[in-house]
């Protein structure tokens, strides 16, 4: 899965159109504690990379719309 390629990861599901900060902070949160420098956050329609400092750690948080995931190879 190209989304997760990496030994740890995380993937969080969030039905909106575009999470807000205080959602992506416990992805970021997460990142920091596993030293992950990438999240994933499955969202309704959003497609951007957001950048999230959380304690120090800076985590780049991938936002991927539904319908992108599930057409993934």
């Amino acid at each position: 899965d190209p989304y997760l390629q990496t030994a740890i990861s995380d993937l969080e599901v969030k039905y909106k159109e575009a999470p807000q900060e205080k959602e992506l902070r416990p992805l970021a949160k997460f990142c920091r504690e596993y030293e992950v420098k990438k999240g994933f956050m499955v969202t309704k329609g959003a497609e951007e990379t957001k950048t999230v400092n959380w304690g120090g750690w800076e985590a780049k948080i991938e936002l991927i719309p539904v319908w992108k995931y599930l057409m993934r190879e």
